[in-house]
Protein backbone atom coordinates (compact mmCIF):
# COMPACT_ATOMS: atom_id res chain seq x y z
CA UNK A 1 0.00 0.00 0.00
CA UNK A 2 1.37 3.45 -0.83
CA UNK A 3 1.62 5.71 1.77
CA UNK A 4 -1.08 8.42 -0.11
CA UNK A 5 -3.46 5.30 0.34
CA UNK A 6 -2.91 4.80 4.14
CA UNK A 7 -6.44 6.10 4.49
CA UNK A 8 -7.91 3.18 3.30
CA UNK A 9 -7.93 1.30 6.24
CA UNK A 10 -10.03 -0.59 8.37
CA UNK A 11 -9.71 -1.69 11.60
CA UNK A 12 -13.29 -2.31 12.74
CA UNK A 13 -14.15 -5.09 9.99
CA UNK A 14 -17.57 -5.92 8.86
CA UNK A 15 -16.61 -9.39 7.95
CA UNK A 16 -13.75 -11.58 9.72
CA UNK A 17 -10.59 -11.44 7.25
CA UNK A 18 -9.64 -13.44 4.91
CA UNK A 19 -5.97 -12.98 4.75
CA UNK A 20 -4.38 -11.55 7.42
CA UNK A 21 -0.84 -11.08 5.62
CA UNK A 22 -2.46 -8.37 3.87
CA UNK A 23 -3.42 -6.16 7.27
CA UNK A 24 -0.88 -3.89 8.91
CA UNK A 25 0.10 -6.49 11.66
CA UNK A 26 3.69 -5.76 12.54
CA UNK A 27 6.04 -8.40 12.51
CA UNK A 28 6.76 -7.58 16.13
CA UNK A 29 2.74 -8.14 16.83
CA UNK A 30 2.18 -10.92 19.75
CA UNK A 31 -0.62 -12.81 20.99
CA UNK A 32 -2.62 -12.04 18.02
CA UNK A 33 -6.21 -12.56 18.70
CA UNK A 34 -8.76 -12.48 15.80
CA UNK A 35 -11.92 -11.99 16.84
CA UNK A 36 -16.09 -10.78 17.19
CA UNK A 37 -16.65 -7.70 19.51
CA UNK A 38 -18.59 -4.92 20.43
CA UNK A 39 -17.44 -1.76 21.86
CA UNK A 40 -18.04 -0.99 24.97
CA UNK A 41 -16.75 2.55 25.14
CA UNK A 42 -15.26 4.52 22.01
CA UNK A 43 -13.77 5.26 19.69
CA UNK A 44 -12.36 8.49 21.30
CA UNK A 45 -10.10 10.66 19.29
CA UNK A 46 -6.63 11.44 20.99
CA UNK A 47 -5.34 14.95 18.96
CA UNK A 48 -5.66 17.38 21.27
CA UNK A 49 -7.16 20.43 19.74
CA UNK A 50 -6.11 23.83 18.79
CA UNK A 51 -6.59 26.00 21.71
CA UNK A 52 -6.50 30.28 20.56
CA UNK A 53 -2.84 29.46 18.65
CA UNK A 54 -1.03 26.99 21.45
CA UNK A 55 0.17 24.48 20.37
CA UNK A 56 -1.18 21.03 20.52
CA UNK A 57 1.85 19.30 20.12
CA UNK A 58 2.87 16.07 18.16
CA UNK A 59 -0.07 13.75 16.68
CA UNK A 60 -0.38 10.84 18.83
CA UNK A 61 1.15 7.52 17.99
CA UNK A 62 -2.47 6.03 17.37
CA UNK A 63 -5.35 8.33 17.16
CA UNK A 64 -8.28 6.31 18.77
CA UNK A 65 -8.90 4.56 21.63
CA UNK A 66 -11.71 1.98 22.47
CA UNK A 67 -12.72 -0.38 24.71
CA UNK A 68 -13.91 -3.44 23.11
CA UNK A 69 -15.80 -7.34 24.38
CA UNK A 70 -14.74 -10.07 22.96
CA UNK A 71 -17.97 -11.48 21.38
CA UNK A 72 -16.53 -14.77 19.99
CA UNK A 73 -12.89 -15.86 19.49
CA UNK A 74 -11.87 -16.98 16.14
CA UNK A 75 -8.60 -17.23 16.47
CA UNK A 76 -5.88 -16.03 19.31
CA UNK A 77 -4.95 -16.07 23.28
CA UNK A 78 -8.53 -14.63 24.42
CA UNK A 79 -11.71 -16.41 26.21
CA UNK A 80 -15.11 -14.84 24.54
CA UNK A 81 -16.33 -12.19 27.13
CA UNK A 82 -12.43 -10.58 27.56
CA UNK A 83 -12.51 -6.96 27.68
CA UNK A 84 -9.41 -5.35 25.07
CA UNK A 85 -8.41 -1.50 25.71
CA UNK A 86 -7.16 -1.08 22.31
CA UNK A 87 -5.74 1.96 20.40
CA UNK A 88 -5.91 2.32 16.17
CA UNK A 89 -5.10 4.49 13.50
CA UNK A 90 -1.94 5.70 12.90
CA UNK A 91 -1.68 9.12 11.09
CA UNK A 92 -2.27 9.01 7.37
CA UNK A 93 -0.44 10.88 4.68
CA UNK A 94 -2.69 11.48 3.08
CA UNK A 95 -5.09 14.07 5.03
CA UNK A 96 -8.47 11.79 4.80
CA UNK A 97 -10.17 10.64 7.84
CA UNK A 98 -9.67 7.65 9.13
CA UNK A 99 -12.25 5.47 8.96
CA UNK A 100 -13.77 4.70 12.23
CA UNK A 101 -18.22 3.71 13.05
CA UNK A 102 -20.15 6.20 13.17
CA UNK A 103 -23.04 7.24 15.37
CA UNK A 104 -25.48 4.60 14.17
CA UNK A 105 -22.48 1.96 14.04
CA UNK A 106 -21.43 1.80 17.52
CA UNK A 107 -23.51 -0.54 18.70
CA UNK A 108 -23.22 -3.25 16.59
CA UNK A 109 -20.37 -6.35 16.33
CA UNK A 110 -17.30 -6.01 14.15
CA UNK A 111 -14.56 -8.13 13.80
CA UNK A 112 -10.89 -6.76 14.38
CA UNK A 113 -7.52 -8.06 14.39
CA UNK A 114 -5.98 -7.04 17.67
CA UNK A 115 -2.40 -7.35 18.92
CA UNK A 116 -0.03 -6.61 21.58
CA UNK A 117 2.77 -4.46 20.86
CA UNK A 118 6.75 -4.47 21.72
CA UNK A 119 5.84 -2.15 24.84
CA UNK A 120 2.81 -4.84 26.35
CA UNK A 121 -0.01 -1.70 24.44
CA UNK A 122 -3.28 -3.36 22.73
CA UNK A 123 -3.96 -1.91 19.27
CA UNK A 124 -6.08 -2.89 16.58
CA UNK A 125 -4.29 -4.32 12.72
CA UNK A 126 -5.80 -2.17 9.75
CA UNK A 127 -7.15 -3.72 6.98
CA UNK A 128 -7.40 -3.08 3.35
CA UNK A 129 -10.63 -1.90 1.94
CA UNK A 130 -11.57 -0.35 -1.43
CA UNK A 131 -11.94 3.46 -2.61
CA UNK A 132 -15.54 3.00 -3.19
CA UNK A 133 -16.12 1.36 0.21
CA UNK A 134 -14.30 4.63 1.98
CA UNK A 135 -15.65 7.49 0.05
CA UNK A 136 -19.54 5.66 0.99
CA UNK A 137 -18.13 5.77 4.92
CA UNK A 138 -16.84 9.11 4.03
CA UNK A 139 -20.37 11.01 2.62
CA UNK A 140 -21.82 9.63 5.40
CA UNK A 141 -19.23 11.01 7.92
CA UNK A 142 -19.82 13.99 6.20
CA UNK A 143 -23.02 14.53 6.53
CA UNK A 144 -22.92 13.54 10.17
CA UNK A 145 -20.68 16.01 10.69
CA UNK A 146 -22.97 18.95 9.03
CA UNK A 147 -25.86 18.15 10.87
CA UNK A 148 -24.24 17.84 14.56
CA UNK A 149 -25.91 19.83 16.88
CA UNK A 150 -24.87 20.70 20.13
CA UNK A 151 -27.42 20.12 23.26
CA UNK A 152 -28.86 22.70 24.97
CA UNK A 153 -27.40 22.78 28.32
CA UNK A 154 -28.71 25.12 30.74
Amino acid sequence: MRAEDDYLLAYLLDEPPSDISMSTLPTTARDVVIARVSLTRGPIYLVMREQSGLRSGPPPKYLFRSWLRVVHVLSGPATDGDDFDVTFGKPNHSGRMTMVPLRDEVSRDYFVIAYVDEDGQRHLAGYPINEAKYRAWEATAWKQIRTFRWPNIQ
